[in-house]
C-alpha cells in the first residue's frame, strides 16, 4: 500500500464498524466470507471502498466512500 494511503474504518457483518486495533474477517472452506467493508483514504481526502463478497470471497475496490448496501449493489454490476 502506498506510504500516503490509511486505513479509515472497516465493517465487517455481524461485528459493526472498527477504527483501531485488530480486526477479523473470515474466509471459510467451501470460498464463502464474511461480508466486510473496508475504507482507505489518502491525504487528498480522496476515499476507495474495498469490499469483501460473502457468497464468493471475491473483493472488489471501487472508488467512493460506499456503505455496505451501497457497495453490494455495485459488487452485483
Amino acid at each position: 500500500m502506498p506510504a500516503d494511503v490509511r486505513l479509515r474504518d472497516v465493517w465487517v457483518e455481524g461485528s459493526g464498524v472498527f477504527r483501531s486495533g485488530i480486526v477479523r474477517c473470515q474466509f471459510y472452506p467451501g470460498g464463502i466470507a464474511d461480508a466486510a467493508v473496508i475504507h482507505l483514504f489518502d491525504r487528498k481526502g480522496d476515499v476507495m471502498t474495498v469490499g469483501i463478497d460473502p457468497f464468493d470471497g471475491t473483493a472488489a475496490i471501487i472508488a467512493g466512500d460506499l456503505n455496505p448496501v451501497a457497495l453490494q449493489k455495485e459488487m452485483r454490476r
